[in-house]
């Protein structure tokens, strides 16, 4: 095999001539070398001064803001509380403004929010039947409770808690308690604390809501208000009938007197959906020269995690209800009844024992014979305000439940405005559950 040996310099000459020629050509670089260097250093000193200009602007910036004395006000707050089981974040919160003054704040908190409760008028039994006058539906919360008249103030109770099962519970649980003999109360109790409480609408026209004495008989306010406007109650379908949609034993239908701003609006609760309604009240506007004023539209509700819908009316908060349709959609509602009441001052029989209401009117301590001709007369205001003036008869058999029967009678402006009965220390006692604080009550025996 055969080597070339014409790359070996200097080979037979012994001189290495091609590293005198890299030599050479490394000194004649050389200048080119030392204008790449300073490049090389101009631009590290020309990053450096671009550095320096960038904090500059950013330090002009900043500066700037101090020409404003308020910036100045910058404050930041915490919180502390003397509970162990409690932080301050756990009961309220607060935040700061560049108007704030610094200082120390002690908040005192008297009460934390409660589940409401509301408690019904007296029933005699709670095992007799109700009849037919209890018979209707109820909205608690958006489910409906279904009161036949066989059922009983049990039966009610009980079918209260059903509702509140499934993921939809109602969220508000049933209690009766005894107050007294003959005088029992159906008390319902959100599960839920805060000002939202428990949602109380009658499903028809039977009024079961003011009939069992949780809300008033004053007349119906707006339940949700809006700018110029109300929203009714969520519902889970626009396209579906109110009826099917609640499963209301009876779908109520106006017949001229249910009025939106003053025009007669036809609504049937049987048929409608909610788009259905929307298109009646805005048809009636329309006819009445209304329609750029006042409008009604379905608007989503995906509040909570779930899908739904309201009827929004805008242009009005004005409302006549009949057959307590806009009260079952959620539009006018009543308030809880505000009681106040009136006691008697005597308790006891002659023997010594507690009132109630079986006690003979003749048995009561004081009392010192009956005689035929007997009367109570009774006198002041009922909760209407108008004057009440009325003489009751007494009879050898008349019992203090004849005599609660007269006052409800004779001092509620409406059947369950005021009730009249007797407490566990045998004190007859009169309540105004209507909210209207008109109620007088005097009663004055008259004895041949």
């Amino acid at each position: 095999m055969t080597l070339s040996t014409n790359l070996i310099s200097g080979l037979s000459s012994g001189f290495d001539w091609r590293s005198m020629i890299d030599q050479l050509i490394a000194i004649e670089h050389k200048p080119v070398d030392l204008v790449n260097n300073q490049i090389s250093e101009y631009q590290s000193r020309l990053s450096q001064w671009q550095s320096f200009s960038t904090m500059l602007l950013s330090l002009n910036t900043a500066s700037k803001v101090l020409s404003d004395p308020e910036k100045f006000h910058v404050y930041t707050s915490s919180m502390s509380t003397n509970s162990s089981t409690l932080s301050g974040s756990d009961l309220l919160s607060i935040s700061t403004a560049d108007t704030a003054s610094p200082g120390t704040y002690t908040v005192k908190v008297e009460t934390l929010a409660a589940s409401q409760k509301l408690s019904s008028n007296s029933f005699s039994s709670q095992t007799e039947v109700l009849g037919s006058g209890y018979e209707g539906d109820i909205v608690i919360n958006g489910r409906v409770l279904s009161i036949s008249g066989a059922d009983s103030l049990m039966d009610v109770a009980y079918n209260i808690n059903r509702l509140n099962a499934g993921s939809d519970s109602t969220r508000v649980t049933a209690s009766i308690v005894k107050y007294a003999t003959n005088d029992y109360r159906l008390i319902l109790t959100s599960e839920e604390t805060g000002a939202a409480g428990i949602s109380l609408l009658n499903g028809d026209s039977a009024g079961l809501v003011q009939k069992f004495g949780w809300k008033d008989n004053q007349a119906a306010q707006i339940k949700t208000p809006i700018t110029n406007g109300v929203q009714s109650g969520y519902f889970a379908g626009d396209n579906v009938s109110i009826q099917s949609l609640l499963g209301l034993a009876v779908g109520e239908a106006s017949t001229g007197t249910l009025s939106i701003d003053g025009t007669a609006v036809t609504i049937n609760l049987a048929a409608d959906s909610l788009n259905d309604i929307r298109e009646a009240i805005n048809a009636a506007m329309v006819l009445a020269g209304k329609g750029n004023q006042v409008q009604a539209a379905v608007v989503p509700d995906n509040s909570g995690g779930r899908t739904g819908y309201r009827l929004q009316i805008e242009g009005t908060q004005s409302f006549v209800d009949e057959k307590n349709i806009l009260n079952t959609l959620g539009i006018l509602d009543h308030t809880s009844a505000s009681v106040t009441g009136k006691v008697s001052g005597n308790s006891m029989t002659a023997n010594g024992a507690l009132i109630t209401s079986q006690t003979l009117l003749s048995e009561v301590d004081g009392y010192i014979s009956y005689t035929a001709g007997d009367q109570i007369r009774m006198t002041g205001a009922g909760t209407n305000g108008e004057l009440v003036d009325f003489t009751f008869e007494i009879t050898a058999s008349t019992r203090v439940s004849d005599l609660l029967s007269a006052i409800e009678t004779r001092y509620a402006s409406e059947p369950g405005d005021a009730i009249a009965y007797v407490t566990s220390d045998g004190k007859i006692r009169v309540d105004d559950v209507s909210g209207s604080e008109n109620l007088s009550v005097t009663l004055i025996d008259q004895l041949t």
